[in-house]
Protein backbone atom coordinates (compact mmCIF):
# COMPACT_ATOMS: atom_id res chain seq x y z
CA UNK A 1 0.00 0.00 0.00
CA UNK A 2 1.37 3.45 -0.93
CA UNK A 3 0.90 6.49 1.10
CA UNK A 4 0.37 9.82 -0.19
CA UNK A 5 0.38 13.23 1.60
CA UNK A 6 -1.56 16.17 0.18
CA UNK A 7 -0.32 19.66 1.86
CA UNK A 8 -3.37 21.90 1.30
CA UNK A 9 -2.62 24.64 4.31
CA UNK A 10 -0.09 26.41 2.84
CA UNK A 11 -2.22 27.76 -0.33
CA UNK A 12 -5.19 28.43 1.62
CA UNK A 13 -3.35 30.97 3.73
CA UNK A 14 -1.75 32.56 0.46
CA UNK A 15 -4.87 33.86 -0.54
CA UNK A 16 -6.98 33.81 2.70
CA UNK A 17 -4.65 35.98 3.86
CA UNK A 18 -4.10 38.13 1.12
CA UNK A 19 -8.12 38.66 0.82
CA UNK A 20 -8.35 38.91 4.46
CA UNK A 21 -5.67 41.68 5.20
CA UNK A 22 -5.19 42.67 1.69
CA UNK A 23 -1.43 41.38 1.89
CA UNK A 24 1.04 40.31 -0.73
CA UNK A 25 0.48 36.66 0.15
CA UNK A 26 2.66 35.40 -2.53
CA UNK A 27 5.24 35.64 -0.05
CA UNK A 28 4.85 32.39 1.32
CA UNK A 29 7.53 30.37 -0.90
CA UNK A 30 10.14 31.99 0.54
CA UNK A 31 8.74 32.18 4.38
CA UNK A 32 8.22 28.63 4.16
CA UNK A 33 11.37 27.10 1.68
CA UNK A 34 11.24 23.80 2.89
CA UNK A 35 8.01 22.71 2.25
CA UNK A 36 8.28 24.25 -1.25
CA UNK A 37 11.55 22.33 -1.61
CA UNK A 38 10.07 19.15 -1.08
CA UNK A 39 7.28 19.70 -3.08
CA UNK A 40 6.14 17.32 -6.48
CA UNK A 41 3.70 20.15 -7.07
CA UNK A 42 2.22 23.42 -6.06
CA UNK A 43 -1.88 23.98 -6.06
CA UNK A 44 -2.28 28.32 -6.75
CA UNK A 45 -5.90 27.73 -5.74
CA UNK A 46 -9.25 30.34 -5.43
CA UNK A 47 -8.03 31.87 -8.50
CA UNK A 48 -11.23 33.69 -9.43
CA UNK A 49 -10.25 36.04 -6.01
CA UNK A 50 -7.02 37.15 -7.06
CA UNK A 51 -8.26 39.83 -9.02
CA UNK A 52 -9.32 41.16 -5.50
CA UNK A 53 -5.94 41.48 -4.03
CA UNK A 54 -2.41 42.60 -4.28
CA UNK A 55 -1.00 38.90 -5.35
CA UNK A 56 1.74 38.62 -7.28
CA UNK A 57 1.48 36.02 -9.69
CA UNK A 58 4.79 36.15 -11.52
CA UNK A 59 6.63 36.70 -8.42
CA UNK A 60 5.43 33.62 -6.89
CA UNK A 61 6.42 32.24 -9.86
CA UNK A 62 9.79 33.19 -9.67
CA UNK A 63 9.60 32.34 -5.84
CA UNK A 64 8.50 28.60 -6.38
CA UNK A 65 10.69 28.01 -9.12
CA UNK A 66 14.10 29.26 -7.06
CA UNK A 67 13.13 26.92 -3.93
CA UNK A 68 12.53 23.55 -6.75
CA UNK A 69 12.43 23.69 -10.46
CA UNK A 70 11.35 20.45 -11.05
CA UNK A 71 7.97 21.63 -8.84
CA UNK A 72 4.49 21.55 -10.96
CA UNK A 73 2.15 24.33 -10.49
CA UNK A 74 -1.28 23.91 -10.88
CA UNK A 75 -3.59 27.13 -11.13
CA UNK A 76 -7.58 25.91 -9.90
CA UNK A 77 -10.62 27.64 -9.20
CA UNK A 78 -13.55 25.15 -7.94
CA UNK A 79 -16.06 27.67 -8.54
CA UNK A 80 -14.95 27.91 -11.83
CA UNK A 81 -13.95 24.25 -12.74
CA UNK A 82 -10.84 24.49 -14.12
CA UNK A 83 -7.33 23.11 -13.51
CA UNK A 84 -9.00 20.51 -11.65
CA UNK A 85 -9.03 18.00 -14.91
CA UNK A 86 -4.70 18.41 -14.84
CA UNK A 87 -4.79 18.06 -11.23
CA UNK A 88 -6.41 14.44 -11.15
CA UNK A 89 -4.03 13.52 -14.21
CA UNK A 90 -1.07 14.37 -12.64
CA UNK A 91 -2.08 12.37 -9.58
CA UNK A 92 -2.78 9.57 -11.67
CA UNK A 93 0.32 9.39 -13.68
CA UNK A 94 2.34 10.02 -10.10
CA UNK A 95 0.62 7.27 -8.88
CA UNK A 96 0.78 4.48 -11.62
CA UNK A 97 4.64 5.66 -12.50
CA UNK A 98 5.24 4.79 -8.66
CA UNK A 99 6.53 8.11 -8.12
CA UNK A 100 4.58 9.59 -5.79
CA UNK A 101 5.66 8.15 -2.36
CA UNK A 102 5.81 10.14 0.95
CA UNK A 103 9.55 10.64 2.06
CA UNK A 104 10.82 10.98 5.58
Amino acid sequence: MREVSIIQNVVEIVLEKAIENKLKGNDKPLKYPLMFEKSGAVILNKLDLIKFTNFDKEEFYKDIKSLNANADIFETSCTKNQGIDEICLWLKDKIKGGSLLCQE
